[in-house]
């Protein structure tokens, strides 16, 4: 709103409002364009972490009820809500929606005794509330994302390009976009992380676009989702494909590594930008990316069934281009009679978004460990140099 913004910077508007003194306070921020974010509990305040390069802050002067203070936190880019004495147990909701993320703060009072049974009837309701595919396994909004923060989902094929067509007219790309939004609900409600469609209709979107769109975001995982056919009508199965390097791509990781030039941004930081050719950014995630492959592979033998070739690597363009992990999901044969007819209805639809997203939770997991493990690796070499 005052801000005159140069380069590539994210500066999110940050409002806040408290909707409702109480007891329980009820409080909300808005945050646009939508951001990532991330609400932990610290000496006696929520502190909202938010994906910025700074923030454009807009918050009211005072508190109200159990909130003395919102305002700017310790770090540019967080916003400390400060808990009154008599606040009790807090709950932070965030959800992006219309280009907004909004975060609503309910706070129940120390004195309530009531407190913690209205948390749990809220939890409840918000169960209840929630369609059977999403309530399975809810994890709190509020969790820690570590290294996973942005997914973007690619129904491949659209507009002019069907993709492959059954013979009882099933549409590749009709079917990837069914998935991808159920994969996008689940994913979003369940775990809070933010979600990308590649499109969000039937529309053509070229191989490049749609690994620009990805890298542009600055998304931590790629999946692309894809129908296929076979000239044998009895060949049925899902499968997994990811990018493997040839020598050239070898070369060019190892060059990217050696190239990186650190540009200053906002706050004293630095920003490490890598260069390497568009069809190689790849390069830097071929380990990350044929891990991700057995683990969508493990995830999806536990719901469809697989092809007798369930994981390979191939050489897919839209892969090539993706500076993030990735792979590409054959969910099932259209050229099967049997398959084709169950890729249209809505529960085989929804068990391979289920079976994407246990795939997403697991590979988090597995980011998170190797993150510990490099911290500890890190945290050992120090100790024995000093």
């Amino acid at each position: 709103s005052r801000l005159l913004v140069v380069g590539d910077l994210r500066v999110p508007r940050v409002t806040g409002h408290i909707d409702s003194a109480g007891p329980p306070t009820r409080a909300t921020l808005e945050i646009v364009p939508a951001a990532p974010v991330s609400v932990t509990t610290d000496a006696g305040r929520l502190l909202v972490r938010i994906e910025a390069d700074a923030l454009d802050i807009g918050l009211p002067p005072g508190g109200d009820g159990l909130i003395e203070q919102m305002r700017q936190g310790d770090q540019p880019t967080t916003v400390a809500i400060v808990l009154g004495s008599q606040a009790g147990a807090a709950r932070a909701v965030p959800v992006e929606t219309d280009g907004m993320t909004r975060i609503t703060i309910d706070i129940a009072s120390l004195a309530d005794p009531t407190s913690t049974a209205a948390a749990s009837a809220t939890a409840s309701a918000t169960r209840a509330a929630t369609p059977p595919a999403v309530a399975a396994a809810l994890a709190p909004l509020t969790a820690s994302r570590a290294r996973l923060q942005t997914i973007v989902i690619d129904p491949g094929h659209g507009g002019g390009d069907a993709g492959v067509v059954g013979r009882r007219g099933a549409q590749e790309k009709a079917i990837t976009l069914d998935v991808a939004r159920h994969l996008r609900t689940l994913i979003e409600m369940q775990l809070g992380i933010r979600v990308i469609l590649t499109r969000e209709d039937d529309r053509a979107v070229s191989l490049d676009e749609r690994g620009a769109l990805a890298n542009n975001s600055k998304a931590d995982l790629f999946l692309s989702l894809h129908m296929n056919a076979a000239p044998a009508t009895n060949v049925a199965g899902a499968e997994v494909l990811y990018l493997r390097l040839d020598r050239a791509g070898e070369n060019a990781r190892r060059a990217a590594e050696s190239e990186a030039v650190g540009l200053p941004v906002l706050g004293g930081a630095v920003r490490s930008i890598d260069f390497i050719q568009w069809d190689l950014a790849q390069a830097r995630h071929v380990d990350a990316s044929e891990v991700l492959a057995g683990i969508l592979e493990e995830h999806l033998r536990a719901h469809v069934t697989m092809s007798r070739r369930p994981r390979r690597d191939a050489p897919l363009r839209v892969l090539a281009g993706v500076d993030m992990p990735a792979a590409a999901i054959e969910m099932a044969y259209l050229s099967n009679a049997e398959q084709e007819r169950l890729a249209l209805t809505a529960p085989y639809q929804q068990s391979l978004a289920q079976a994407m997203y246990d795939a997403v939770v697991s590979f988090r997991a597995y980011l998170r460990s190797t993150s510990s493990l490099s911290f500890s690796v890190a945290a050992a070499s120090g100790r024995s140099s000093s």
